[in-house]
């Protein structure tokens, strides 16, 4: 059951849970009491998982174990190969492991999925070699149908209906084939078709009509008498109701008008028409709404309206394309270091000061009233420095 649960999950969804079941599977104690199919299926579902989760080592631990335990199957040589067409620079090593293993290989596997490469790619040629060289499924229906494309895709007209002459006698694949060779005009082959349908259904009335439009394009007396044995076959046309139509009377005539009848129950019977009119005559007419006119600002005139209002007026200042943001005076913030700005001299306090100007006369005596506060402070300081020689300086304590 886990097995089948994680095949119908696919590659795509659940991944991480499917893989819990798929390990459970795994176990050597499960392992000796599966059948040899059984083991085969979950290593080969175990290692597909693997390569799509990107668990490149641990696929290839499983497919080193397939390939121990069975080594005449292909199943390893499928998933190698898928592994190495995810990459696209590794597409030729892929075609060429698909290629060795359909050598000599009973499973025909190999062989379809290289041709499904080979198409991905742009081969068709080398599709078809591959396709023709399955032999045990050239009879299929569907490798007849892929190899019949194929050829008409490639212009090989001949090949594609010696396909269809090798296929299995079947109705289906019969008229696949009188389909064909009605569609590219081999008239002569589409009649012995339709005649091996007669053989197999000889009430087959569409197989007989086939075969009428088909001899008339090379032999007009043989498909006179196909003609008049479809005319015996065939049931009888009534011609009761085609004779009272008169062609010329329907394309002159107008077209039919119907009226609108409306089928109203009432106490399950249908009410009479004239009942209905007059009651809907007595209906009164709903009076229809009448639009209000626009309201407008006082002042405003909507014949002359002026210029359109700002469409950005909804906008804050700051958002508006037309927003210029003012410049800050920055002429008195210093430049020093940080909490120096306070009490810095500004260029303009040259301007602003309270010193006055000095005439000469003021100057001299401001200058000799400071030498003579020079002198006095010199002869002090000699008086000090002679009275205290003796005394030795001592040490000036740090601030």
């Amino acid at each position: 059951t886990s097995n089948n649960i994680v095949a119908l999950r696919g590659g795509e969804h659940d991944l991480f849970d499917s893989w819990k079941k798929c390990r459970a599977n795994l176990t050597d104690s499960l392992a000796r009491k599966l059948t040899a199919k059984q083991r085969r299926a979950f290593l080969f579902n175990g290692a597909l998982l693997s390569m799509h989760m990107n668990k490149t080592g641990q696929c290839k631990e499983l497919l080193a174990t397939l390939s121990s335990e069975f080594p005449a199957a292909s199943d390893s040589a499928l998933i190698h190969s898928a592994m190495a067409a995810r990459s696209k620079a590794r597409g030729a090593e892929a075609e060429q492991l698909l290629a060795d293993a359909a050598v000599g290989a009973d499973d025909p596997r190999p062989a379809l999925t290289l041709a499904q490469l080979q198409l991905r790619a742009k081969q068709p040629e080398q599709a078809v070699r591959t396709l023709e060289s399955i032999t045990s499924l050239q009879s299929s229906l569907g490798m007849v149908g892929t190899r019949v494309a194929l050829y008409e895709r490639l212009g090989m007209i001949d090949a594609a209906a010696a396909a269809l002459e090798g296929a299995a006698d079947a109705a289906p694949v019969l008229h696949a084939a009188a389909d064909f060779h009605t569609r590219h005009g081999r008239w002569r082959e589409a009649a012995t078709v339709h005649q091996r349908l007669l053989d197999l259904n000889p009430r087959d009335l569409q197989a007989l009509a086939g075969l009428v439009i088909a001899t008339s394009h090379f032999d007009a007396a043989l498909a006179n008498e196909h003609l008049a044995r479809l005319e015996t076959c065939a049931p009888p046309i009534d011609q009761s109701s085609l004779d009272e139509l008169n062609a010329e009377r329907l394309e002159q005539a107008s077209l039919p008008r119907t009226a609108r009848v409306r089928d109203e129950n009432v106490g399950g019977r249908k009410r009479d028409t004239g009942a209905a009119d007059a009651s809907e005559a007595e209906r009164p007419k709903k009076k229809r709404r009448s639009r209000k006119k626009p309201l407008y600002p006082k002042g405003f005139d909507p014949a002359n309206p002026g210029p359109p209002p700002d469409p950005e007026r909804w906008l804050p200042k700051r958002e508006r394309s037309n927003y210029r943001a003012r410049r800050k005076d920055k002429r008195g913030v210093s430049r020093g270091p940080q909490g120096s700005t306070a009490g810095q001299a500004r260029p303009d306090a040259r301007a602003t000061t309270n010193v006055k100007s000095l005439t000469d006369e003021e100057r001299l005596r401001a200058k000799a009233a400071e030498e003579a506060k020079a002198r006095s402070e010199a002869a002090q300081a000699a008086a000090a420095a002679s009275g205290g020689g003796g005394k030795k300086k001592g040490k000036k304590g740090k601030r």
